[in-house]
């Protein structure tokens, strides 16, 4: 629990279990165009202020695809761009 003055902050507040990692890789295809591949991992999990990891909200849906408390997200984008 927060306590003023305190240093420890609210559970609601603390930074997803693993961070965000990535990797994107531009180029350029001719003199005016350009692209960007990416590929993008993150862990997220849903928790309570007190701590407690949530698989579902107050009407009993599933907070997750997996229904566990982790979800891995893997995300790719492909972009273009024309100077």
């Amino acid at each position: 629990m927060h306590r003023e003055g305190s240093d420890e902050r609210p559970s609601r507040f603390r930074p997803p279990s693993a961070p965000p990692s990535g990797v994107e890789f531009q180029r350029p295809l001719s003199a005016s165009w350009s692209a960007t591949l990416g590929a993008h991992a993150q862990m997220t999990n849903c928790i309570d202020e007190h701590g407690k990891r949530l698989t579902t909200d107050c009407f009993g849906a599933p907070l997750t695809i997996s229904g566990r408390p982790d979800d891995e997200v893997l995300m790719a984008s492909l972009s273009t761009s024309y100077k």
